[in-house]
């Protein structure tokens, strides 16, 4: 099972850092270069501080199997969901549920994906670009901030994934550092002249941020 595992992780990695590479092309191209970010450096490291939180899970799975040969005992063990959880679901159970965590943390990339299209030539970390636009059709009907949906949703797939509760650490990690960033990104736009107006709109139309009808 860790073979499937790692590899499910690694091809992962390799597909979010060519959606990436894709998208900010795309963007670059497309939208211009970028007119507005914030100046404080807290507002900065706000982002850097989530994408650390969402990859040093498997990066430290990745780890932590390579030093133990394909096995996740030693001190990766430490962090192992309940052993009375694998009596609860016994050998075959404990590999189903594993197995569900690889076909999730697929259709969340997947998810993600599709959000990157739709998203297009206005993707930036953080900052605004010169030629802004409201995304508001597909998943941005939805939740004004999809992607940072699939940041969180990623990181609970990864709980079964890796049989750890390690990703619910980077979970509330992650969490606390978008109700943070969210705001400044947000008020970033509402102040551009151009679409400041139209995304306040926006905000009555769709009024939750990331997850529908609690945040």
């Amino acid at each position: 099972m860790e073979g499937f595992v790692a590899a499910t992780t690694i091809g992962s990695m390799i597909y979010a850092y060519n959606e990436q590479i894709a998208v900010a092309g795309v963007a670059k191209r497309e939208g211009g270069n970028i007119k507005a970010l914030p100046l404080d450096f807290f507002a900065r490291i706000v982002t850097p501080i989530h994408f650390v939180a969402m990859f040093i899970t498997p990066a430290a799975y990745l780890f932590g199997i390579t030093v133990n040969g394909l096995s996740s005992t030693g001190w990766l063990a430490q962090y192992d969901l309940p052993a009375e959880w694998d009596v609860t679901f016994g050998e075959d159970g404990k590999l189903l549920v594993r197995a569900a965590g690889i076909f999730i943390s697929m259709a969340v990339w997947k998810l993600m994906s599709v959000v990157f299209h739709y998203l297009g030539s206005q993707w930036h970390y953080l900052g605004l670009r010169e030629k802004p636009k409201i995304v508001s059709s597909g998943p941005y009907g939805w939740v004004r901030h999809p992607l940072y949906f699939g940041f969180l949703a990623q990181e609970l797939a990864q709980i079964p994934l890796y049989w750890s509760y390690l990703p619910l650490l980077a979970f509330a990690a992650t969490a606390l550092a978008l109700v943070i960033k969210i705001p400044i990104e947000e008020n970033i736009i509402k102040d551009d002249a151009i679409i400041g107006h139209e995304y306040k709109a926006y905000e009555q139309k769709v009024p939750s941020r990331v997850i529908p009808g609690i945040y």
